[in-house]
């Protein structure tokens, strides 16, 4: 239980990604089709958009896995209530990734994303994330509480309860 609490403290304060699974994206135009979502030929408007996010102020990489058989498809950032950043989807037969640099100069409480498709062509997302080079919450006292909290316990678990098995 003790390598389950540091793995839980561990992953908290190195979590540098937040995947917007699935389950957290409205579909306007298309299916699911195995692992991804996929509007065809002919379709157009807003494919898919993920919920809303809180994140701190700072530098980030939006991240979106796709395929796309024509050009004119955009991954849309959204922040401050309003198209943050806008990147035309490139045409990729295979799986690709996309990497998109966003930096955020105020805290943001309604950071999501969407995908606008173009008519032409099909386009498949398989997943959405974001993510940056230090821990996503970087609430010092929430971290510094947490940290605590799991040294106690830790403390316990390892002194305290073998005092009392022992007597």
């Amino acid at each position: 239980s003790v390598l389950f609490i540091a793995g839980m403290l561990g992953h908290h304060f190195s979590n540098r990604a937040f995947v917007f699974r699935q389950d957290y994206w409205t579909v306007d135009l298309g299916e699911q089709q195995g692992d991804r979502f996929v509007s065809g030929d002919g379709q157009e408007g807003r494919m898919l958009t993920t919920t809303y996010y809180s994140l701190n102020k700072g530098d980030y990489t939006v991240t979106v896995s796709y395929t796309a058989s024509a050009p004119g498809s955009m991954l849309v950032v959204e922040a401050y209530e309003q198209a943050f950043e806008r990147v035309e989807l490139p045409v990729a037969g295979e799986l690709a990734t996309l990497e998109i640099p966003v930096s955020l100069d105020r805290d943001s409480t309604d950071f999501r994303l969407y995908v606008e498709k173009a008519a032409a062509g099909t386009v498949a997302v398989k997943d959405l994330q974001v993510g940056r080079d230090r821990p996503l919450n970087s609430d010092y006292a929430y971290l510094a509480a947490v940290m605590a909290l799991g040294a106690a316990l830790l403390y316990y678990l390892l002194f305290l309860n073998r005092k009392f098995s022992q007597e």
